[in-house]
């Protein structure tokens, strides 16, 4: 947590912004590397706030404006997913190419590093981008000059050396110090007589324990928890994990050419599905979410475009594969297909384009960057087949657009970058549900 929550995007931005002292011969403001300041680090801090819109909402703790709110209780968190997911995109074009890469290769490492089960290759990978970076950060930050010393910190080397710790210790999300931290803060906010709080906390933490012990054996008296099979009133089971949520469409309603298209191909693979319509056009009955086995909701456009972008956190981008192919794309709703018996849910979704393949390449597949197609290239899917909700963060988003009156959200012709939540599985482990499962529309 404190490595690559705290101490590392401390080190950089100290360096990216110009103001890491212990120099006695320059001054770090003029440096090569310090790129972020006046009105290019305010710009950056707005871009970083306008992002947020962009982020589903079980990022809960997405970056705020760096630019104001960094010596403002910036969280561990917002350090992270700026550090990890928004600065290589980011600063592609203020940074040099040298610090860029840099940067990614320190990115794409940490992210590796935070994968509850890392495979070997993956773990060689973080292991050769390491051994690169390192010794370019001291090539480009230190320079081998001795007023530069400073800037050759701690935590540059511990990062060298935890793939080899990994192998002995585990991954870093399985001994992440973020629970025993919330139990401290949750404990501190828990005191009462500040004239003698040790002994208050000593008693808080009994009565916790106490409690948690009492829950452990009478679950059905937590009711803070939900049945492992809870579904919200009027959600439809699909199994293995899968339920579709309301808002469900009061009737069956017809549907444009280009979406009716991609239902006909779909039928096409699918025959059993096949339902004869003696009224001509197809009908569709839509639903609005779906949660997935990971716990998380996915939301769809038709009820996202009710909203303006300024009231909206975007969850409808997810990761799916289709044909043995992983893909991303734009949920437009979901619906059941078939007959009585047969049927399944399936999931309309707006395919972005390829990913840029050079931007992918050299920034060590940090950045996956995308077009946004539109009615372009629809598909219909079965919506086992959806992976997980990703936040599609725009490459530019032009300044002019207000998102007080945007309903559209993703503009065709646009690049969008995937960003997904950085260690993610933790909150799987340790049960933490997307907000959106507690709500009904």
């Amino acid at each position: 947590m404190h490595l690559t929550g705290l101490n590392l995007p401390d080190l950089f931005m100290g360096l990216f912004r110009g103001v890491i002292k212990g120099s006695t011969q320059s001054d770090a403001k003029t440096w090569e590397c310090a790129v972020l300041q006046g009105d290019t680090w305010v710009n950056h801090g707005k871009r970083v706030e306008r992002a947020m819109n962009f982020l589903p909402g079980f990022h809960d703790r997405p970056p705020r404006n760096i630019a104001e709110k960094i010596s403002s209780g910036y969280k561990a968190a917002e350090f992270q997913t700026y550090m990890y997911k928004y600065a290589p995109f980011m600063l592609r074009s203020v940074l040099g190419r040298p610090y860029w890469t840099n940067l990614c290769k320190i990115a794409r490492a940490v992210t590796v590093l935070h994968l509850v089960e890392i495979s070997r290759s993956e773990l060689l990978e973080a292991k050769g981008l390491l051994d690169d970076a390192v010794v370019e950060f001291e090539e480009l930050y230190y320079a081998r000059d001795i007023d530069r010393l400073h800037v050759v910190r701690p935590a540059i080397h511990t990062l060298w050396h935890t793939p080899d710790e990994l192998v002995r210790r585990g991954t870093l999300i399985g001994c992440t110090q973020y629970l025993i931290e919330r139990v401290i803060g949750e404990l501190g906010a828990d005191i009462k007589q500040p004239s003698n709080p040790y002994a208050n906390l000593s008693q808080r933490a009994l009565r916790r324990c106490q409690l948690n012990g009492v829950k452990i054996m009478l679950p059905e008296l937590d009711r803070s928890q939900h049945a492992a099979d809870w579904i919200p009133r009027g959600a439809l089971d699909l199994g293995d994990g899968y339920a579709l949520l309301r808002a469900l469409d009061s009737c069956a309603r017809r549907i444009p050419p280009a979406e009716a298209k991609a239902f006909t191909d779909f039928l096409h693979s699918f025959p059993d599905l096949t339902v004869t319509r003696a009224d001509g056009p197809l009908k569709i009955r839509k639903w609005a979410r779906l949660r997935t086995p990971r716990e998380q909701v996915v939301r769809s456009a038709w009820k996202e475009c009710e909203k303006p972008l300024s009231r909206l956190r975007m969850a409808r981008c997810i990761k799916f594969t289709h044909n043995g192919e992983t893909k991303v794309g734009e949920v437009r709703y979901f619906c059941q297909m078939g007959p009585e018996g047969t049927r399944r849910a399936v999931a309309l979704v707006s395919c972005f384009g390829p990913v840029d393949i050079d931007v992918y390449r050299d920034s060590y597949k940090t950045v996956e960057m995308r077009e946004y197609s539109g009615d372009a290239d629809l598909l219909v899917i079965d919506v086992k087949s959806i992976k997980n909700v990703v936040g599609m963060v725009p490459d530019d988003m032009p300044e002019e657009t207000d998102y007080t009156t945007d309903y559209t959200h993703l503009h065709v012709g646009l690049k969008y970058v995937v960003v997904e939540k950085l260690g993610f599985s933790l909150d799987v482990l340790v049960g933490t549900r997307d907000p959106e499962m507690d709500m009904e529309e």
